[in-house]
């Protein structure tokens, strides 16, 4: 992330941090139709801890971060109080992939970074 910013990012967005590490198969990049591409990562791979350490890093390196976290309202409220805490980052993104395509669910993950 650091690369990034000495390479002219005005800012950053974390990968998605969750409870736990991703256990993508490798390699995360799937053929599509029509000769497309897909980049099949669900979140971050290193466990919460480790993406701490390197979000300090960035943040006292670098510029502007966005963190981005994952994904029921309860990992929300756990994930987004860690980080506000250990990082104090520019702001949080809130990742909610896995929770379906009605409002409420959404709402509850908002309600829960209050």
């Amino acid at each position: 992330m650091i690369e990034a910013f000495k390479g002219g990012a005005g800012g950053i967005v974390s990968k998605t941090i969750s409870m736990e590490p991703a256990r993508d198969r490798r390699p995360t990049i799937r053929k599509g139709a029509c000769r497309g591409l897909y980049n099949a990562e669900t979140w971050s791979e290193l466990p919460k801890e480790k993406m701490i350490e390197e979000l300090l890093m960035v943040k006292k390196e670098a510029g502007p971060l966005i963190v981005s976290i994952g994904y029921t309202p309860e990992q929300l409220k756990e994930l987004g109080k860690l980080i506000q805490r250990e990082v104090g980052p520019d702001g949080i993104e809130f990742s909610t992939h896995y929770v379906g395509r009605s409002i409420q669910p959404l709402l509850e993950c908002a309600s829960a970074l209050r």
